[in-house]
């Protein structure tokens, strides 16, 4: 991640419609609330885009609301809220501030190597990219701020048991480049684990000024994931034909750029030298902050080269595939093969 300084604007969002996670409480295991609670293949650089994956605290006492949670779980109360985390993130560019960002996963494969990044959903599940899933043996860190000294310290792991890939998932275009991750083990959910929000389907979030965090790379060229630190960047969203008209360029993707940007799915964000996600941050949550919360506008997929001007990184939307998040977490929590579109 490439990162200098540009100003952050805080956004007004209207309410989102929320699933596992709400505004008011949290659906987790009964026994994790506290006091009870309540009631991909390698594409040509030349041709295709570079795959980035080598390129205040809401906590409540109050009685439980009516909730939707699925069998088995409880609408806890007295855990924080989705997207409010403990420490109030920087409004500046380059090294995050530790504990600011607890949605943040940090996933490893079986060997402990770094992949890339994700979303915390709630107790059982992460949202990340789906060519962050080709590895065996995934491993899912939370709490983690310096990998260096961090993963054999206080922070939580939980290895993968499943994965669910948006059923078109296409590994040479990077179209539907979404998966979810059911842990084995629920981690429990603390100031150092809180839940990314969701947003509303069809949310469009252009205009607004938004985080992307990660221990990928500073430069397409250096080698230096993961970095020792958090890195976060102050990226806008764009509209999709801006996005679509910079990539056309015969220097980046040139007639192909309709080929690889899903401009109905995906959206783009950047355009400013040296403030970009980059190599290995794959997965990784764009939030927007609406006053009260962040809620996730994308993941991070794929770009061209990082923090090139008016050259924009590509991400997932969110908002997109609201209903098919909602229907595969409702799948694992009812341990069912999730059959979702």
């Amino acid at each position: 991640m490439r990162v200098f300084y540009l100003s952050y604007i805080f956004l007004q969002l209207s309410i989102e419609i929320l699933g596992q996670i709400t505004d008011t409480f949290t659906c987790v295991p009964n026994a994790q609330c506290p006091g009870g609670g309540g009631g991909g293949g390698d594409i040509n650089p030349r041709v295709g885009p570079d795959l980035r994956i080598v390129s205040p605290t809401g906590a409540t006492t109050t009685a439980a609301p009516t909730s939707t949670c699925p069998p088995g779980y409880v609408a806890c109360t007295t855990l924080p809220k989705c997207g409010t985390p403990s420490v109030q993130p920087s409004t500046a560019n380059g090294q995050a501030t530790r504990g600011s960002l607890p949605w943040q996963a940090y996933l490893t494969n079986s060997a402990g190597t770094y992949i890339g990044g994700g979303m915390l959903l709630d107790s059982y599940h992460v949202l990340t990219a789906a060519h962050k899933t080709n590895e065996s043996g995934i491993i899912v860190y939370m709490g983690v701020y310096n990998p260096q000294t961090d993963l054999s310290g206080n922070t939580m792991r939980s290895n993968v048991q499943s994965v669910s890939r948006y059923p078109s998932y296409n590994i040479s275009t990077l179209r539907d480049d979404i998966a979810i991750l059911r842990l084995s083990t629920p981690l429990t959910m603390s100031a150092t684990a809180i839940a990314g929000c969701l947003p509303a389907a069809g949310r469009s979030f252009v205009g607004n000024d938004c985080i992307v965090a990660g221990w990928g790379q500073t430069n397409f060229n250096t080698y230096d994931a993961p970095t020792s630190i958090l890195k976060q960047a102050i990226v806008r969203i764009i509209d999709a034909q801006t996005c679509l008209n910079s990539y056309s360029n015969a220097n980046l993707l040139g007639t192909n750029a309709a080929l690889y940007l899903d401009t109905q799915r995906e959206i783009c964000a950047g355009g400013s030298i040296n403030i970009d996600a980059c190599t290995k941050d794959g997965g990784s949550p764009l939030m927007c902050n609406d006053g009260t919360k962040y809620v996730a506008a994308g993941l991070v997929i794929w770009g061209k080269n990082c923090g090139m001007q008016n050259v924009y990184g590509v991400y997932v939307s969110v908002p997109s595939y609201r209903s098919w998040i909602d229907c595969v977490v409702r799948a694992f929590n009812s341990n069912q093969v999730p059959v979702c579109y």
